[in-house]
């Protein structure tokens, strides 16, 4: 029975494939001390049974509302589950993770106590930190914050006009960038409670094996921040050298044994790299993030030797 007087939040579930752990995830949403929740399932095509598994929830408890739609990808599923959602609040959960059950009730209640539009849920212990103006998308661009939609809980009106980009990956984190860009304070609480399963073979981020969307979304990302925030614009490029080196890393493990296929990739980010890292504004970022700058100065030069020795 929902609480009077609570905002209502809406729990959008992208669903696609994931029979196997789809139960337990309901379980744990439907389950939540804060019961004032629109639970909105968007099945994106599923062929596994995960689609009847959703419409007996659906069957089970009132707060549960079930979309079936022709496979889209996972932009389209998220982008319907904003059309369907009727709550003064948005949270997410993906399919095949869990939360406690306090995790929506914690969220709501640090937003309201600290009168945010926008509150990060992430790992490790300590007290919350609120946000304010500018900061809030800096801490976005330096990687403070968290690029999963998952860890969100946001004011509705912060969607209102945004839309999920069609890339295979990075979807979520274009779109939580456009949210910082725009929202007066947001809060960052450690320890959320949110389950992210990490052996789940299915996943999207389990099967990476072309780099390019990556690539895509990182430059659509900084030239978005670019034309709308020039002044954020040297820590866009923070973030543009933090994707590049996960990307160079991930393209030297997925290419071992294919020389010319690594190159070909290498060929791409090191001119990615070779643009951002003078911008990057190297004493404004803090000890640790300035070694990682180095790490990333490293991999570009390791980069630009193997394309040289190609020619």
């Amino acid at each position: 029975m929902n609480e009077p007087g609570k905002p209502t939040i809406s729990v959008i579930i992208p669903v696609y494939n994931s029979a196997a752990y789809l139960s337990q995830c309901l379980s744990s949403v439907a389950g939540q001390s804060y019961t004032a929740l629109d639970i909105v399932i968007i099945d994106d095509g599923s062929t596994d049974g995960s689609a009847a598994i959703c419409d007996d929830w659906a069957k089970r408890d009132p707060r549960v509302r079930v979309f079936h739609q022709r496979n889209g990808g996972v932009a389209s599923a998220r982008n319907a589950g904003l059309r369907h959602a009727e709550g003064d609040l948005i949270g997410w959960v993906d399919s095949d993770d869990t939360i406690d059950a306090d995790y929506f009730a914690n969220l709501e209640r640090q937003m309201q106590e600290h009168n945010a539009s926008l509150v990060f849920g992430v790992k490790g212990h300590g007290s919350p930190t609120l946000l304010e103006g500018d900061a809030v998308l800096k801490s976005n661009l330096l990687c403070e914050c968290s690029t999963y939609l998952w860890s969100t809980l946001a004011k509705a009106e912060c969607y209102q006009g945004k839309t999920f980009r069609p890339y295979k990956i990075r979807e979520d984190a274009l779109l939580i960038t456009e949210l910082c860009m725009d929202a007066p304070r947001a809060l960052v609480i450690k320890g959320s409670g949110y389950h992210y399963r990490t052996d789940n073979d299915g996943s999207l981020t389990a099967h990476i094996h072309d780099l390019q969307p990556w690539i895509d979304s990182v430059t659509a990302e900084y030239d978005e921040v670019a034309e709308a925030v020039p002044r954020a614009r040297r820590y866009a490029s923070y973030r543009v050298m933090h994707e590049a080196g996960i990307l160079y890393f991930a393209a030297t493990s997925m290419t071992e044994g294919d020389n010319a296929e690594r190159l070909r990739w290498y060929g791409r980010i090191a001119p990615l790299m070779q643009a951002h890292l003078p911008r990057v504004p190297w004493f404004g970022i803090g000890g640790k993030r300035f070694r990682e700058m180095l790490v990333c100065a490293k991999c570009l030069l390791t980069m630009r030797v193997h394309l040289v020795k190609q020619r």
